[in-house]
C-alpha cells in the first residue's frame, strides 16, 4: 500500500544521474556583463537586460534561422545576375559554381529544421547553425551571390556566437525534430520554394538533359533542378528518420547501486517510505552531490514525472529540486511531481509549478493509537471475529522472506485474477522476488496456512511504517484486511514507530465550489459520481473507520493546463502503457 495509490517507461547523460551546476555559459556571460556595469556606475540595468535577452534569445534566433533558410532556398530559385556568374567563374570552376547551388540547397533545408533546435536552447543545433552560416557566407560568394548577403549570414552567425549562453542543454535536436508541426513548416517552406523555381523557369521546356548540364550562361534552370533534389532528399530522410526512430528519452534506467540506494534509506532524516519504490529499477534517481539524498522519476514523451517527495538529508532536498529542475531544463524536458504532501508546496511553487490537490492519504499517530473507547467498539469486535475464524498475524523478518514467497505467490495469482488482472509498476509494487526479498513481510494465517500478506515499507528513525503490496487469496475470510490493519498498527506502536500511512483515497477532499479550479471540480463529480468505474468513497469509507488524520497530497505541473496530461501520464506509467490500461479495463 503506497502513498500514490491503494485499492484493499534516457536522458541519462552519464550512468547516473547528479546534481550539479547548469547553464555555466549564460550564468557567466550574465556576471561578467554585471560586473562591467557595476564599474561604469550603471548598476544591475544591463544585467537585467541581458537577462530577458537570454530568455528571448531562443525564439528570437529559431525565427531568424528559419527565415535564413527560406531567403536561402528562394534565392536558389532566382536567376543570378550575369555579371555575378562571371566573377564566380574566375574564382572557382564553372563545375564548382553549379555545385555551389545544389549545397546551399543542403544549408538551407538543414537551417529550416535546425531551427527547431534553436528554440529548445539546444547546444548541438546552436553549433549546427553557426557551421551553416558561416558555411553559407562563402557559397553565396562561390555561386555568384551578393556581397551582402555574405556580410548578412556572418552578421547573424556574429550574433548567435554572442548569444552563446542561452544555448545550454545537451542534444535536443534529436528531440526538436520530433516536433510534427516544424517538420510541416519545413516542407511547407521547401514546397514554395519548388514552386517560386517553377514559376520563374516555366518558360523552359524540359528534358532529361537539363539535369547534367554544368554551364554558366543558361544554366539556371539546371542548378534549381539539382537543389529541388539535393533538398527532397535530404528532408525524405529526416522525415523517414523520424517516423522510424524511437520516441527520445525511452531508455531503461540504470542499474541500481544498491548499497548506495540502502545506505541512503537507511539513513535519511525527511522523506516518506515511498521511497522504498526505488528498489523496483523502473525510475531514474536522481541524487545529491552528497549521494545521501535522491528523488525518483519516470519518463513519459517529453515529462519527468518525479514519484512522491525526495528523500534524505532535510538539508539537501531544496537544493536537490533546483538542481533537478535544471537538469530537466537542459534536457528540454518538462517536470512534474506526482503524490507530495504539503510540506514540500513552498518548494514546488518556487520552482514555477502550478499545485493541485488530487486526494488525501490516511495517516494513524501510533503513539496514542489504542484499541480501548468507544469509538474503536468495531476494530475490537473484527479483532475477536478474526481470531474466533483461526487467523493469525505475524511479521516476517526480510531476511526469511524468500523461503515464504512460494508460499505466497498463490495468493498473489488469486488476487491478480479477480482485481486489475496484471502487475502495475511505477507508483506501485509488485510481485516480484527481487523486490519483495528487500521488506519484512506481514501474513495473515488461517489455521497455520497463509491466506494474505503485505510487504511492510518502514523510514529511518522509525518516523513511518507503511504497506504497499496488499493481497489476499479466495480462503480469506470477510474481515482479513482489516484485521491486518489492526494487527500492523499494533506491531508499529509496539517497535517505536510514530505513524501508519495507510495510502491514499484519490480525489477525497476536493471541492466542488464553483470558484474551485476546474481540475477540482472535476475530481469532486468524479468522486461523488463515479462509483460505477472506481470506489472512489468506498474507499474512504473504508480508512475511515480507523479513524486516520487525513493529509492532502497534491500534483504539481507547469501550467494548470499541463495538470491533466500529467495525471494521464501517471496512469499511463503505472499500467504500463496504453496497453495495460486497456486491459485494466
Amino acid at each position: 500500500m503506497t502513498r500514490a495509490e491503494t485499492d484493499p517507461e534516457t536522458e541519462d547523460d552519464a550512468p547516473r544521474a547528479r546534481a550539479r551546476p547548469v547553464s555555466r555559459w549564460g550564468v557567466a556571460a550574465i556576471v561578467r556583463i554585471r560586473r562591467g556595469a557595476e564599474k561604469l556606475g550603471l548598476g544591475r540595468l544591463p544585467g537585467i537586460f541581458a537577462g530577458i535577452a537570454m530568455v528571448m534569445a531562443p525564439t528570437l534566433f529559431a525565427g531568424l534561422i528559419f527565415a535564413a533558410g527560406v531567403v536561402i532556398l528562394w534565392s536558389l530559385a532566382m536567376p543570378v545576375v550575369p555579371d555575378r556568374l562571371e566573377g564566380a567563374a574566375d574564382l572557382l570552376q564553372v563545375a564548382a559554381v553549379n555545385t555551389s547551388h545544389f549545397f546551399g540547397s543542403l544549408a538551407g533545408v538543414l537551417l529550416l529544421l535546425v531551427a527547431a533546435g534553436l528554440r529548445r536552447r539546444s547546444r548541438s543545433a546552436w553549433g549546427i547553425a553557426l557551421v551553416l552560416l558561416l558555411g553559407l557566407s562563402v557559397l553565396e560568394i562561390s555561386r555568384g551571390g551578393a556581397w551582402s548577403g555574405s556580410f548578412l549570414l556572418l552578421g547573424l552567425a556574429a550574433a548567435l556566437y554572442v548569444s552563446r549562453g542561452a544555448f545550454y542543454r545537451i542534444g535536443g535536436l534529436q528531440a526538436a525534430l520530433a516536433e510534427r508541426g516544424w517538420i510541416a513548416m519545413s516542407l511547407l517552406a521547401f514546397a514554395t520554394f519548388v514552386w517560386l523555381g517553377f514559376i520563374v523557369f516555366e518558360d523552359t521546356p524540359y528534358s532529361d538533359d537539363l539535369w547534367w548540364q554544368f554551364v554558366l550562361e543558361g544554366g539556371g534552370v539546371s542548378r534549381f533542378l539539382r537543389a529541388v533534389a539535393g533538398g527532397a532528399v535530404l528532408l525524405s530522410i529526416v522525415v523517414i528518420w523520424r517516423l522510424t526512430a524511437p520516441a527520445p528519452f525511452k531508455t531503461t534506467p540504470p542499474a541500481l547501486d544498491e548499497a548506495e540506494l540502502f545506505s541512503a534509506l537507511a539513513a535519511g532524516n525527511a522523506g516518506h517510505a515511498d521511497a522504498n519504490l526505488a528498489w523496483l529499477g523502473d525510475k531514474h534517481l536522481f541524487w545529491s552531490e552528497s549521494g545521501e539524498t535522491f528523488l525518483q522519476y519516470g519518463v513519459r514523451g517529453r515529462r519527468f514525472i518525479v514519484m512522491g517527495e525526495p528523500y534524505g538529508r532535510r538539508e539537501e532536498i531544496s537544493g536537490l529540486l533546483r538542481a533537478f529542475r535544471d537538469h530537466a531544463d537542459r534536457l528540454g524536458m518538462s517536470l512534474s511531481f506526482y503524490s507530495t504532501g504539503r510540506e514540500l508546496l513552498p518548494e514546488l511553487v518556487e520552482l514555477g509549478l502550478i499545485v493541485q490537490k488530487i486526494g488525501e492519504s490516511a495517516i494513524i499517530p501510533l503513539a496514542d493509537f489504542s484499541l480501548e473507547g468507544h469509538h474503536r467498539k468495531p476494530l475490537r469486535a473484527t479483532r475477536r471475529r478474526a481470531e474466533r475464524d483461526g487467523l493469525s498475524f505475524r511479521v516476517v523478518p526480510k531476511e526469511d522472506v524468500p523461503e515464504i514467497l512460494p508460499g505466497l505467490a498463490p495468493i498473489s495469482d488469486e488476487w491478480l485474477g479477480k482485481h486489475e488482472g496484471e502487475e502495475k509498476t511505477f507508483s506501485l509494487g509488485r510481485f516480484d522476488p527481487d523486490y519483495l526479498k528487500r521488506f519484512p513481510m506481514a501474513v495473515i494465517e488461517k489455521d497455520g496456512v497463509p491466506v494474505a500478506f503485505a510487504n511492510i515499507w518502514t523510514t529511518a528513525g522509525k518516523r513511518e511504517v507503511s504497506i504497499d503490496l496488499m493481497r489476499y487469496g479466495d480462503a480469506a475470510p470477510n474481515g482479513t484486511m482489516d484485521y491486518l490493519f489492526i494487527e500492523l498498527a499494533l506491531w508499529g506502536q509496539a517497535e517505536g514507530y510514530g505513524v501508519l500511512d495507510l495510502g491514499m483515497a484519490p480525489l477525497s477532499g476536493l471541492e466542488e465550489d464553483r470558484l474551485a479550479p476546474l481540475l477540482s471540480q472535476v475530481g469532486a463529480f468524479a468522486y461523488e459520481h463515479g462509483g460505477r468505474f472506481y470506489g472512489f468513497q468506498g474507499l474512504r469509507s473504508y480508512k475511515a473507520k480507523f479513524s486516520p488524520e487525513w493529509e492532502p497530497l497534491y500534483l504539481a505541473a507547469p501550467t494548470r493546463l499541463s495538470l491533466p496530461f500529467a495525471l494521464a501520464d501517471v496512469a499511463l506509467l503505472t499500467s504500463g502503457g496504453v496497453r495495460g490500461m486497456i486491459r485494466r479495463n
